[in-house]
């Protein structure tokens, strides 16, 4: 009779399994494969500016909370989802912002120029006169 394994035992092959496919595929891709840890693959690669670094693949089968719930994957994707769309919303409501704040700067710089032309028209204006009276 075989011997039933246990929760943890069976997490662990399940990894393992994971882990198997993954350098499978990456040796199948011409990549030299590494074992970092015991969830853990890393293989050499570049960025694009030649650089060298490591990539690093690590496998992890969430159990769930202390308090004896499950771990929901689909649950913890929709949280995510939710909340790459809020950080989009902020991003964009940010962008505006930006863009009022510039444009009411502008304006301010816009308005302080003009100013600045007029007082010294101004000025030209009355040293002319000045120089007008003078002769």
């Amino acid at each position: 009779m075989a011997k039933k394994l246990t929760r943890s035992q069976l997490i662990s092959k399940k990894r393992e399994d994971v882990l198997a496919m993954f350098r499978e595929f990456l040796d199948g891709l011409g990549e030299e494969v590494l074992r970092e840890s015991g969830n853990a693959l890393v293989f050499p690669s570049t960025d694009d500016e030649g650089n060298e670094l490591f990539v690093k693949v690590a496998v992890s089968i969430p159990r769930g909370g202390r308090d004896g719930e499950a771990y929901d994957g689909y649950a913890v994707a929709e949280d995510y989802k939710l909340h790459q769309e809020e950080t989009a919303l902020k991003r964009e409501q940010r962008a505006k912002e930006n863009a009022e704040r510039a444009a009411k700067a502008k304006e301010r710089q816009e308005a302080a120029k003009a100013k600045k032309e007029a007082e010294a028209a101004k000025r030209a204006e009355f040293l002319a006169k000045k120089e007008a009276e003078g002769k």
